[in-house]
């Protein structure tokens, strides 16, 4: 396989290693002192040598976005309006997980000469890691846990595992970003064989997850992928496509009796769509209007609150303060913690993103290829956040969402920059 490590410049380089660090952030469960001395003397190497570049060179870019500038400003309020509304030894508890990818966002709001190069090679990254992150669940199953992952839990009288990419829920919503990277990559980040047989494992990670969001995700993926390619070349393509995993995905299905897969796979498709759909639209509910409401109530939120926020208390257990209700609502949860200006900012990131890409003339099939993983991720993003996931504080999330929502302008000015040279 072609290896792009010599085509990144330093900076890229060490951008990348700590990406890696980011996707393996459950490895700081095993030594949080190593853990945490690695990510941020990481972080201190990149912006050293960013700095020293800057110095050095006339030809580095610095360009700031108003966009970009209002949504950090908005986020850089929160542990501000945390430390002034929490008790300090909960602040304590909160500002670690916040602070995790401060560095990595304000890096890629202020370095804007990341390379296709340096996004195919993190896309691809992160499809391997998830790939790994199924196998890890896979492994549980069949060997037993894991000590430095999160607990397990029971489902529906099987034993529900974490994974690589974080807690038991985390392959539901972040698998399928990888899958959509997959499908429409074409052979852009691996060949065929490869690329098909990382859908069906990482498919197979989020069904085995028993989380009922894999089953929805997987299906809102065929979806996007059908619309995406509207064309009737494209669709009919994208129907075959679909039909091939589903053929592959049936025969590998045939072979899982021998792990107890098949009660896993059975287990979770049953209990999304059939005997409890009605609790799966019950759960949607809760999510839209209950688990809000509770939230609203236990902190009394007024105008000022929706104004300003209230912090990490409204995020609860995602800054490891359990002891708050969660509204299990990403649009709440943006609303609560940074007011306003920080839902309005996050959503309007969001869309610029689909709206630059629906308008830009594509002139090659990479610019196809970047203009569609962009747009479904934010589109499977978006919808996600309607039962809570896709929050940017998880790191393996942050790491897809910041590339996506600060690296396409950029991107997308230079793959079109070579398309017409």
């Amino acid at each position: 396989m072609h290896t792009f490590k010599n085509e990144l410049n330093q900076i890229e380089k060490i951008l990348y290693l700590i990406i890696i660090v980011l996707l393996f952030h459950v490895t700081r469960n095993i030594n949080m002192i190593f853990y945490v001395g690695l990510l941020f003397s990481l972080y201190i190497y990149l912006f050293i040598v960013f700095f020293l570049y800057k110095k050095n060179t006339l030809d580095l870019e610095l360009r700031f976005y108003t966009r970009e500038l209002i949504f950090l400003f908005s986020l850089l309020l929160i542990p501000i309006i945390s430390f002034i509304n929490l008790p300090f030894n909960e602040f304590l508890v909160g500002f670690p997980r916040f602070f995790v990818l401060m560095p990595f966002l304000l890096f890629l709001i202020i370095y804007k000469q990341l390379s296709v190069t340096f996004v195919k090679m993190a896309f691809r990254t992160v499809c391997i890691f998830m790939g790994l992150s199924s196998l890890s669940i896979l492994y549980q199953i069949v060997f037993g846990p894991l000590m430095f992952l999160a607990d397990s839990t029971v489902r529906s009288g099987l034993e529900r595992y974490a994974s690589l990419a974080g807690s038991l829920t985390a392959m539901g919503t972040i698998g399928s970003l990888a899958i959509l990277i997959l499908l429409f990559s074409k052979n852009w980040l691996f060949n065929r064989f490869i690329k098909y047989s990382l859908i069906i494992i990482i498919s197979l990670g989020m069904l085995l997850s028993l989380q009922k969001a894999s089953v929805i995700n997987l299906i809102i993926c065929a979806i996007i992928y059908i619309l995406l390619n509207f064309s009737v070349q494209q669709f009919i393509r994208s129907i075959t496509s679909i039909i091939f995993i589903i053929i592959i995905s049936l025969i590998v299905y045939n072979f899982t009796d021998t792990f107890y897969l098949e009660e896993y796979i059975d287990t979770i498709v049953n209990y999304t769509l059939n005997q409890d759909s009605d609790r799966t639209s019950e759960d949607l509910m809760n999510r839209l209007t209950d688990k809000p409401a509770r939230v609203f109530e236990f902190h009394s939120i007024g105008l000022m609150d929706i104004i300003l926020g209230i912090g990490f208390a409204s995020l609860a257990g995602v800054m490891g303060l359990n002891q708050y209700p969660m509204a299990h609502n990403a649009y709440v949860d943006l609303l609560l913690s940074g007011g306003i200006i920080h839902f309005i900012s996050y959503l309007f990131l969001n869309l610029y993103v689909v709206y630059k890409a629906l308008i830009t003339v594509s002139n090659t099939v990479q610019n196809i290829i970047i203009k569609k993983i962009y747009i479904s991720i934010v589109l499977l993003t978006l919808i996600n956040m309607i039962i809570g996931s896709g929050k940017f504080y998880q790191p393996v999330q942050g790491v897809i969402t910041f590339i996506v929502l600060f690296t396409f302008i950029r991107i997308n000015q230079t793959t079109n920059e070579f398309s017409t040279n």
